[in-house]
């Protein structure tokens, strides 16, 4: 069953750990593996009650020493009862005190002993190319390690018709369905962001994940747990099934460098923009002439260009100008990994 965004309240809950970009860049995905199996403990397993009777899967982490489990609203919202398994094989049933669909993160609550929750720290130490490792609950199997890279910051998705979710980390690495509401790990062993959504062009089924910084799940989590409005309430009932969205694209991975100069990062194999001739390192200045700086200003005028059109890019290339013209198509599919 597949379902296709206080500053003291931050720095006391993210835990920096001694661990440079440069190290991280020449870490070895077995080393970084290593350093995230050193604190798999805290990460759960969570088996979820449907309202159809057959159960569903995702994950979640150990958020702090009073039961307190973290995981993605969606995962929360596909059903009414909750069953955690912690790494060592005991399990307990939970229940859900807090959700924030917006930024679809949830609260679960376990009652005993938890393990210590796994160190975190702040995701806007990352770079472009830093290995980092995903644990989840793949198809319900259990947790196992998903590897990759991030490959770029403050991307946009869209997981349904009213949920948007910005800033978000992408990655290389390959989710499966059951991986939302795990951690992200970085190369020392902490925890940089929870994976939650994946995205496949229909095209070639080329996937990139996307996780929602630590950062900003601490903010969250931090604000859910001083007014847990659902702590007395009867639990939501199950969400309706969120289809995968499609909207228009042209494969291309941007992001706007320090000068406000928009750079693309990267270009899809197969995509419009790699047929088009779009090349990494292209600085784009315009498209169907009106001037762009910014992701989302791309993203507006990809939308009103609409697909089956054509957006004439202008940039900038060797210090040359130059034109490309990159037919639009349907290209994003963003999934939650709720399996």
């Amino acid at each position: 069953m597949q379902r296709p965004m206080l500053l003291a309240i931050m720095l006391a809950v993210l835990l920096p750990v001694a661990a440079g970009a440069v190290e991280c860049r020449s870490s070895t995905q077995a080393q970084v593996a290593r350093a995230a199996a050193g604190h798999t403990q805290s990460v759960v397993s969570i088996v979820i009650r449907t309202a159809d009777g057959r159960p569903a899967y995702g994950a979640g982490i150990v958020w702090d020493g009073g039961g307190h489990v973290v995981t993605n609203d969606h995962v929360a919202a596909a059903g009414d009862g909750y069953l955690v398994e912690f790494s060592d094989g005991a399990s307990r049933s939970a229940r859900l005190v807090a959700r924030a669909p917006g930024r679809d993160l949830a609260v679960l609550k376990v009652y005993g002993t938890t393990p210590e929750p796994a160190p975190r720290t702040r995701s806007h130490d990352l770079r472009a190319g830093d290995p980092v490792i995903a644990v989840g609950n793949p198809f319900g199997r259990g947790l196992s390690m998903a590897g990759g890279v991030i490959s770029a910051f403050d991307r946009e998705i869209i997981t349904g018709p009213a949920t948007r979710l910005s800033g978000m980390l992408q990655t290389t690495v390959a989710l499966s369905p059951g991986s939302s509401g795990g951690p992200l790990f970085d190369c020392a062993g902490a925890v940089v962001g929870i994976n939650t959504a994946v995205s496949r062009s229909p095209a070639n089924g080329q996937a990139m994940g996307f996780a929602i910084p630590i950062e900003r799940v601490a903010e969250a989590v931090g604000t859910m747990l001083e007014n847990p409005s659902l702590a007395d309430a009867a639990p939501a009932p199950p969400a309706a099934p969120l289809a995968a969205v499609s909207r228009p694209g042209l494969g291309l991975y941007v992001a706007a460098n320090a000068g406000g100069v928009l750079m693309v990062q990267s270009v899809a194999p197969d995509s419009p923009a790699a047929h088009a001739g779009a090349q990494p390192g292209d600085a784009i200045t315009h498209a169907n002439g009106r001037p762009v700086h910014s992701p989302s200003d791309l993203l507006a005028l990809v939308h009103e260009t609409g697909v089956g059109s054509t957006a004439l890019l202008r940039v900038v290339r060797g210090g040359k100008p130059v034109q490309v013209r990159v037919p639009v198509a349907s290209w994003t599919v963003v999934e939650q990994t709720l399996y």
